[in-house]
């Protein structure tokens, strides 16, 4: 895929140089406003260290936030829309095989049961329980 056009919008924006090793597409997003409709392409840039910005005569200010300031922020309509979908095509995902190993607990006629969480997989579900309910 060629990120030329996208490489040259973040230099003239931000000052911020990359080549093409350091980005990726990760989708494009879809949004419609009273009079156009947009295509957000969305890229991950990786880098070592916050890079320096230096804006271009178009803007006035910069500051880095985190997820929950920006979900504060006034922002233009659709950013945070397509912030979130980003959020959702970067999750780590579970790709390949998957091994596993069961170990069941019993104790006369008691079974130990566990409640996942932070895993990825079956979280927040208790494992070798099926509920009748």
């Amino acid at each position: 895929m060629n990120f030329q056009g996208a490489i040259r919008e973040l230099f003239e924006e931000t000052s911020i140089s990359i080549d093409s090793s350091q980005i990726q597409s990760v989708g494009s997003l879809y949004i419609r406003k009273p009079e156009i409709d947009y295509v957000y392409h969305l890229f991950r840039i990786k880098v070592a260290i916050r890079p320096e910005v230096r804006l271009s005569s178009k803007h006035q200010e910069y500051r880095w936030v985190s997820s929950e300031e920006m979900e504060m922020i006034p922002i233009m309509i659709g950013g945070q829309e397509a912030y979130a979908h980003y959020r959702r095509l970067t999750v780590k995902k579970r790709i390949g095989a998957s091994v596993n190993a069961y170990l069941i607990l019993k104790q006369e006629d008691k079974i130990l049961l566990h409640l996942r969480r932070n895993t990825g997989y079956c979280d927040e579900r208790k494992l070798g329980f099926r509920s009748n309910h």
